[in-house]
């Protein structure tokens, strides 16, 4: 039952996240200019994200007592400030490789190939995260896979 918590949650959002390069680029076609998609989708994602944090909040039955900052999560916040500002920069980038590939799901490889990296490296140096000798073997696997689909999508 614990290992569904994780598996479930997991395939639903990384199937939704599969969902956005295709309907980025669809979207895209219509909009000439980066700049305006851009500031366009994250007007839209904060008007959504808002609406879909305050639903799920009153169903989890969260009260606004409940999210006032006590001296234990403001220190979190020098850690939410970052990413935030790191998630808008990413997005920025995200959509300028939309708009200039052909190739959507290289886009997505890439990034899935150096986030998955990234992750695993940042986490052993930072967060003391044993890595264990298959993972050598996966990170291998995954920048041939990474090189391979580079090397077809130029052809």
């Amino acid at each position: 039952y614990s290992m569904l918590n994780l598996i479930v949650p997991l395939f639903v959002s990384s199937f939704m996240f599969g969902l956005v390069p295709i309907l980025d680029k669809k979207a895209l076609e219509y909009f000439p200019s980066v700049k305006q998609y851009s500031v366009l989708r994250l007007i839209a994602y904060t008007v959504f994200t808002f609406w879909v944090i305050l639903g799920y909040a009153f169903y989890m039955g969260v009260s606004f007592d409940d999210l006032k900052l006590n001296s234990e999560n403001k220190q979190g916040l020098k850690y939410l400030i970052p990413l935030a500002l790191i998630d808008s920069v990413a997005f920025i980038f995200y959509i300028l490789s939309i708009k200039a590939g052909e190739h959507t799901g290289m886009v997505s490889l890439v990034g899935m190939g150096v986030t998955l990296i990234t992750t695993l490296l940042l986490s052993h140096y930072y967060l003391g995260q044993r890595l264990k000798p298959g993972m050598g073997l996966s990170f291998g696997v995954i920048f041939i896979g990474i090189v391979m689909t580079l090397y077809y999508s130029s052809k």
